[in-house]
């Protein structure tokens, strides 16, 4: 798995990482924020991201979807559907 999947799903368990996430107001900050946390993220990764996390609150995505999205494995296409 790649180390940044994997940092980012560590980061993801941290409560008060996961609070100062979402008080980022655009990509750019989430990038930084991220960044400042050791991972380098592309502003399409994050957007992807912000999917994702979108659709996980929804409960849109079931858990073989969520893994593939960890894994880098789903597209934003398959997002969409």
């Amino acid at each position: 798995m790649d180390k940044r999947v994997e940092r980012v799903q560590e980061l993801m368990k941290d409560e008060n990482f996961v609070k100062e996430l979402f008080t980022k107001e655009n990509p750019e900050d989430v990038q930084a924020y991220f960044e400042d946390h050791g991972v380098g993220l592309s502003i399409d990764e994050v957007k992807q991201l912000g999917t994702m996390l979108g659709k996980v609150a929804k409960g849109e995505l079931n858990t073989a979807q969520l893994e593939k999205v960890a894994n880098g494995e789903l597209s934003e296409d398959e997002l969409e559907k």
